[in-house]
């Protein structure tokens, strides 16, 4: 047997042992006695205690966050959720949690994704990436950091996205670029000639109208 077990030591602390016995039998195979070995545990103990103290922080951190954090096993399942995420995409934590959440991703935006969990995999086990997730609302635009979670041998066991919503910043610049093509459109089809000089009187944009008076 192998049983864990606080023992009471004489200066009155606590001490965790591990007790491994087994039970000895007579030439006729009848119980004797029982020989066990005690291992003093108490060190491995309070790393574990000390382990659990460090998860529920983290835990408790990443929960009251309003970013999105989640984190994967090596194939790609989801292993961790935060409410931020389950409120941004309408999945309940039960319904998601050991699924890979791949056909949330835009398909245009999913190969860089891969690649980009696949790099973290080499040091410095961290990049950036945005990609399209479908929420109730539609697709929004999601800015994430990505880095690998190492074990003691530095070999990388989970990884880890930290998402921000960057919807409106895509949108903006949606909109820039729209304007200036439809700007580019109006100054190049202008009956009348255009051009723009520098403050000493040099073209350094004309358009074909102006071209032709010229």
């Amino acid at each position: 047997f192998h049983i864990e077990a606080r023992y009471l030591h004489k200066d009155g602390h606590v001490v965790w042992c591990l007790l491994s016995g087994s039970l000895v039998h007579d030439a006729v195979g009848q119980p004797l006695h029982v020989i066990a070995e005690v291992q003093d545990i108490s060190e491995r103990k309070a790393a574990e205690e000390a382990l659990r103290a460090s998860e529920a922080r983290y835990r408790g951190v990443v929960e009251s966050a309003h970013e999105p954090v989640t984190r994967f096993n090596l194939e790609g399942q989801l292993t961790f959720v935060n409410d931020a995420y389950c409120q941004g995409t309408g999945y309940r934590r039960e319904d998601i949690i050991g699924r890979n959440p791949i056909f949330l991703i835009h398909p245009d935006d999913q190969a860089e994704i891969l690649a980009a969990f696949r790099s973290v995999l080499r040091p410095p086990h961290r990049c950036r990436v945005e990609s399209r997730g479908l929420t109730p609302e539609g697709w929004r635009w999601v800015d994430w950091e990505v880095s690998g979670v190492c074990d003691a041998s530095e070999r990388v066991v989970e990884i880890q996205h930290v998402g921000r919503d960057v919807t409106a910043r895509q949108q903006a610049e949606a909109d820039l670029r729209e304007s200036e093509a439809r700007f580019r459109s109006a100054f190049e089809d202008a009956a009348t000639g255009m051009g723009v000089t520098t403050i000493e009187g040099i073209v350094v944009r004309a358009n074909r109208a102006f071209a032709d008076i010229l």
